[in-house]
């Protein structure tokens, strides 16, 4: 294969691992913080929450999700710096 095929191939598994980034960026962020204000057919505040230490598990998986994120990114950017000209 040539140059070409093979830049294409290295952005196309950058793509992929930037799609995973956003996609655990988004399902960290926005799962965990329905779980959090919509639980038991109702909405409770973040004092409510703390309170049923429901706070810790959900801050958890919050930061598990956003270094995932990170991780997945800083792969994809760093996959793309070996394109050649």
């Amino acid at each position: 294969m040539g140059r070409a095929a093979d830049n294409e191939k290295v952005k196309l598994r950058a793509a992929f691992y930037n799609n995973l980034a956003v996609a655990f960026l988004a399902t960290g962020i926005i799962i965990p913080a329905y779980a959090v204000l919509y639980t038991e057919q109702r909405f409770v505040t973040l004092g409510e929450a703390v309170a049923h230490r429901m706070f810790w598990p959900i801050l958890t998986t919050i930061g598990t999700s956003l270094c995932l994120a990170f991780a997945f990114w800083f792969l994809a950017n760093s996959l793309l710096s070996s394109i050649e000209d």
